[in-house]
């Protein structure tokens, strides 16, 4: 058997010979794992899209036109997309690879954004944020015009300054003392590792294997697990901090009147014993 590789990217290109009995359990497996991710990223993002009804914060809608993105991309990557969409429809994402990656990092920017709520105050780092997003939007409008091999070339300049940003933005906020973020955090250390091992593989440095070739789509599934926990999270403690401001003072922090009632009222409910102390302040 004599097999012939020609490319111009990465010459280390691994070839596996497989048995049927072999192969069949290895398409069985990819199917399981392919199932399992789009299955997860609908579910996650249906329930993100009952939350923008009733909450209608925008922030909602991102992450699913991000989720929506990594698995149109994602289809595109490794072939599931032909089970997805009409073939026609298929062939047009595959010939559009770069725009869709530009797609991808636009939402993940804007979701940054948003989440951490940059866009309240808007400080240089927001103005910052906010030109990568311009600048790759361009990118994608240019990257349906001219040839791949030209739009990657720019689109791959661009990713180190973009992660800088990304990593600005994420520091920021971390030194404000942000702990309903903690979540978004730790889902980028997934998606890193998985961006890694990629060319890790394509170069030999890492054997390749299954988990190795599926290494990104598995740590994106857990970066898009551990973003839904991360808003659920931020919500939880959206409704904290509103039931805080409606029984404290906004000045001093101390328990308002509402929160006294509430305790008076409670107390009388139980029928419990209690003795109340005014205290006038003067001067």
């Amino acid at each position: 058997l004599y097999v012939r590789i020609a490319t111009t990217g990465i010459a280390n290109t691994p070839i596996y010979i497989y048995k049927s009995d072999d192969f069949s359990v290895l398409v069985q497996d990819i199917h399981l794992l392919w199932g399992v991710f789009i299955g997860i990223s609908i579910v996650i993002a249906l329930y993100n899209l009952v939350i923008f009804f009733s909450v209608k914060d925008i922030v909602y809608l991102i992450y699913n036109g991000y989720i929506l993105s990594v698995i149109t991309l994602m289809g595109v990557v490794l072939g599931y997309g032909f089970y997805l969409f009409p073939e026609s429809i298929q062939l047009s994402f595959n010939r559009q690879v770069v725009a869709l990656n530009c797609f991808v990092v636009v939402f993940a920017l804007l979701f940054l954004i948003y989440f951490l709520e940059f866009q309240l105050k808007k400080q240089w780092h927001y103005w910052l944020a906010i030109g990568a997003v311009f600048v790759l939007s361009v990118l994608f409008i240019v990257s349906l015009l001219i040839p791949e091999y030209y739009s990657a070339q720019i689109y791959f300049a661009l990713v180190p300054p973009v992660y800088i940003i990304c990593f600005i933005l994420l520091i920021k906020k971390m030194r404000t003392g942000l702990q309903w973020g903690k979540l978004y955090i730790y889902s980028w250390v997934p998606l890193l590792i998985g961006a890694t091992m990629q060319p890790l593989v394509l170069m030999g440095i890492i054997e390749y294997s299954f988990f190795s070739q599926h290494a990104l789509v598995i740590a994106i599934l857990l970066e898009i697990v551990l973003m839904a926990m991360a808003l659920a999270d931020r919500m939880r403690y959206q409704k904290e901090q509103v039931i805080y401001h409606a029984t404290h003072d906004l000045n001093s922090g101390l328990p308002n009147i509402t929160l006294l009632e509430g305790k008076l009222s409670h107390l009388l409910n139980i029928e419990k014993e209690f003795a109340t102390c005014l205290i006038e302040i003067e001067n």
